[in-house]
């Protein structure tokens, strides 16, 4: 909960000050609340550091999202995010291999402490690294076609004011992109459940399904570059409808052959994996960066954190939405509401995709 809600409140700090340096706070303060978790046994102070933990991730991916937007034109940005946006799943199952080797060597209490001090470095790092094209010298990396928004801001007399959270909200296709990033996030958290619970499969099997989900999720990102440019001829929202229901069939397929033999279902869930993972760098980097250009002043990193904090409330409600459907409706429902989710996200996209279209024709 605070990184959902302060990704979506507080990504207009990664607008307002300088992006090196609170990028580099912000891992710095991951490191600090991070390092002596595995030393504490009380409910308490593991609930203020996962709190504080929280917190100072928040900003993180707003601010790199704004980062490389600023030295990439909206023409190559789907392949720049696209490799980008493997972090998370190469993150994930480098940090469970980290994690096994640290605690065979060092006790599970000080498996935190040497990814703090790494986090601590990183941190260091971008602080002294980092730099924004106006850092250098250059008023940025911008489309021919778009307004030069450093010639905004110096020709406006007074500075503009910076939207509310409302009205970022407000703002056209914002409300769409959340949305369907809030469907995004439950799908890939119902999984896991779905496949425990509804499946009948161990947790080692699931622990599998899990990390061909993952290794999917690496080659989806890489490729959704290729499918935004070549597929979808450029039109962020297009190829993040085609990709839903790319999602949905895939699921079908995995309800319907998996049973068959545990091949099948494994690589069905692997083209889960594929498809809805390369949803991620669409919905979270692309489409935000590129809505954050139209407004007067550049609020990139807003409207990133306001998408991705509800993909965070979306993570945050899976559970009790999915408890409470399977109590009533038993754990088979769950495959329904991921194929519901689905489709919401791909209507969302595709109205978003005709909005754009006819706003661009008028």
């Amino acid at each position: 909960l605070p990184y959902a809600f302060a990704q979506m409140f507080l990504g207009s700090l990664g607008d307002k000050l300088p992006t090196r340096y609170v990028l580099g706070l912000c891992l710095i303060c991951t490191a600090l609340s991070n390092f002596s978790f595995g030393w504490w046994s009380s409910p308490i102070i593991l609930g203020c550091l996962l709190f504080a933990n929280g917190l100072s991730q928040a900003l993180a991916w707003p601010l790199c999202v704004k980062a490389m937007s600023s030295w990439y034109s909206e023409k190559e940005r789907s392949k720049i995010y696209s490799i980008w946006g493997t972090c998370m799943f190469v993150g994930g199952l480098a940090g469970t291999a980290i994690t096994v080797d640290l605690q065979r060597r060092f006790g599970w209490r000080n498996v935190f402490f040497l990814p703090s001090v790494a986090v601590a470095g990183i941190g260091f790092l971008n602080m002294t690294l980092l730099r924004m094209p106006d850092e250098v010298g250059l008023s940025g990396i911008l489309d021919d076609e778009k307004p030069d928004l450093e010639t905004k801001k110096s020709s406006a007399t007074e500075p503009p004011v910076r939207p509310s959270f409302m009205e970022l909200w407000r703002q056209p296709l914002v409300s769409h992109t959340a949305l369907s990033c809030l469907c995004m996030k439950v799908i890939r958290y119902c999984m896991h459940m779905y496949m425990v619970k509804t499946r009948g499969y161990s947790d080692t099997q699931s622990g599998l399904f899990s990390t061909t989900y993952e290794i999917g999720g690496v080659f989806g990102s890489v490729a959704s570059g290729f499918f935004v440019d070549r597929v979808a001829s450029g039109r962020a929202f297009t190829a993040a409808t085609y990709l839903f229901l790319l999602t949905v069939v895939a699921l079908v397929c995995f309800i319907v052959v998996g049973g068959l033999h545990i091949v099948f279902a494994t690589l069905f869930m692997g083209l889960i994996g594929v498809f809805s993972c390369s949803l991620d760098p669409i919905v979270t980097a692309v489409i935000p960066s590129a809505l954050g250009e139209l407004s007067e002043v550049d609020t990139k990193a807003s409207l990133a954190g306001l998408v991705s904090g509800f993909g965070g409330i979306g993570a945050v409600l899976q559970g009790p939405v999915v408890g409470f459907v399977a109590d009533r409706f038993g754990w088979g429902s769950s495959f329904y509401i991921v194929a519901l989710l689905s489709l919401c996200g791909g209507a969302l996209m595709k109205h978003a995709a005709m909005k754009r279209t006819s706003k661009q024709l008028a």
